[in-house]
């Protein structure tokens, strides 16, 4: 049993729902496992030491970025 509970339900609200002609392989279905992607592909880096981060210069951008969204 997976989170979505059974696959048959699973498939219509999750699958069904957005691509009608989609189908389950039930020879190649089995045992899964949930993989957390962002584990492996968002890797968090720390940004710096604040003394070295320049804010006056990151400050200008997003009031560039802002400008530019409200014009």
């Amino acid at each position: 049993m997976n989170n979505f509970g059974d696959i048959d339900v699973c498939m219509r609200r999750e699958v069904l729902s957005c691509l009608r002609d989609a189908w389950v392989d039930e020879s190649k279905t089995g045992i899964s496992y949930e993989i957390n992607f962002n584990r492996y592909l968002n890797q968090y880096t720390l940004p710096g030491p604040l003394d070295e981060i320049d804010l006056k210069r990151i400050e200008g951008e997003i009031a560039d970025m802002l400008a530019e969204v409200t014009e």
